[in-house]
């Protein structure tokens, strides 16, 4: 992810996950949503949110998103300072469907690009 097109942009983008079902499971079940980052060149960090309501449309609208911290890689400087998240706990929406979401930001000021990657869901 990217703001950067001739100079910084405003820009905000979402890359949201397909619907990840865990009704299956019930509330008391530990998931944990985990991934890798890579972070070049000044500018915001990722959010990463999720959601247990949302079905589709503008994510900006659409959905009651909740926060994660994860770890992200704040060497802006390397390609090669991958950053794993940490375990980022999904716990108490066991009986639902949910949706996990990559928020990128940037201004005229400053875009960073972001990678991500080894994007898992590990459930106990």
């Amino acid at each position: 992810m990217s703001g950067f097109s001739g100079g910084a942009r405003n820009n905000e983008d979402w890359l949201i996950t397909k619907a990840i079902d865990l009704t299956g499971f019930d509330a008391s079940t530990a998931a944990y949503f985990t991934f890798d980052s890579v972070k070049r060149y000044d500018g915001n960090d990722l959010e990463v949110l999720y959601a247990t309501d949302y079905d589709g449309g503008n994510p900006t609208i659409d959905g009651t998103w909740t926060a994660l911290s994860p770890a992200l890689d704040n060497n802006t400087s390397s390609w090669d300072a991958w950053t794993n998240s940490g375990l980022l706990s999904l716990n108490n929406v066991g009986g639902a469907a949910v949706y996990v979401a990559f928020k990128y930001t940037s201004d005229t000021q400053s875009a960073a690009t972001f990678e991500i990657d080894n994007v898992k869901l590990l459930v106990e």
